[in-house]
């Protein structure tokens, strides 16, 4: 049997456990609620809490699927009184930010290869259009690009932004490591955003007494086995006749032609005249 757990129970449970990591000694309501209001996890939360009660439907998620996003939720960083000061770019900054991107875009988009069925580089570019937080995009994305390339963590990303302002004088080796560690922050995007989002989008089917039996890939909607066994189901059912034409299947009175020969009966038991023509006794259900 699957276990499931209502969404809704599962969004409050998550939020609970990011109040209680942000939560300080020093912190009044209203700072904590200021620092939640930024967390993009809340954010991310408020938004599909909001698409479920717009639908007036009780969605539920198998707890593996909860297991999986509960451990992405965990991989962010526990939200500290300094958060919001940490993503806020200074103005010279974040010009200088900005201008590095662009250019690295610009540099690495069109020798970009596919990387399973997206392309990473253009997908970095439009998740910084898309996000309504700049400042928060691109200092994930340095941070990331500093860790991986510098292997160093700083609250800042001036360390990186220096490194990579004369990118385009590097060697070809030092510009394949860049390229490289492009695909690896589109790869992060891809498992700890897009993939949890699509979880959540997605209706889990509702448990019921015929998922309690093991699944076979023919028992799955929309594959070729389903249909053809569907078919068969159908046919039988209606005792190989079309319900409107009343028209037998030509597939079934070949088969049974073969086999029966003189013998040869329809569903009802009645016997067919050998010197009938099999088509016009078996015609195709149309």
């Amino acid at each position: 049997m699957i276990e499931t757990v209502p969404f809704r129970d599962w969004v409050q449970r998550v939020r609970r456990d990011i109040e209680t990591a942000a939560a300080g000694p020093k912190l009044s309501d209203g700072e904590l609620q200021a620092i939640l209001a930024r967390n993009p996890v809340v954010k991310l939360l408020e938004f599909f809490e909001g698409i479920m009660s717009q639908t007036g439907r009780e969605n539920v998620l198998d707890t593996q699927v909860t297991g999986q996003l509960s451990e992405t939720l965990r991989g962010v960083d526990a939200v500290q009184p300094e958060w919001i000061q940490k993503w806020s770019l200074k103005p010279d900054e974040r010009d200088l930010a900005i201008w590095i991107f662009e250019d690295i875009i610009v540099h690495f988009e069109p020798f970009q290869e596919v990387d399973s069925g997206y392309k990473p580089v253009t997908l970095i570019n439009l998740m910084k259009c898309e996000v309504s937080d700049k400042d928060e995009y691109l200092n994930l994305f340095f941070s990331f690009i500093q860790q991986d390339l510098l292997h160093e963590e700083h609250i800042g990303i001036d360390p990186i932004l220096s490194h990579l302002s004369g990118h385009s004088d590097w060697s070809a080796e030092d510009k394949n490591t860049l390229s490289n560690s492009l695909r690896t922050f589109a790869k992060f995007l891809v498992d700890n955003f897009f993939l949890p989002l699509k979880a959540l989008a997605v209706k889990t089917p509702q448990p019921t007494p015929a998922l309690s039996h093991s699944r076979t890939p023919e028992t799955a909607i929309a594959t070729p086995q389903r249909v053809s066994n569907l078919r068969r189901d159908c046919l039988i059912r209606d005792r190989h006749r079309c319900i409107i034409s009343r028209k037998s299947d030509a597939q079934e009175g070949q088969h049974r032609y073969k086999r029966d020969r003189q013998q040869l009966k329809d569903d009802d038991v009645k016997m067919v005249n050998r010197s009938w023509q099999i088509e016009s006794k078996w015609p195709t259900i149309s």
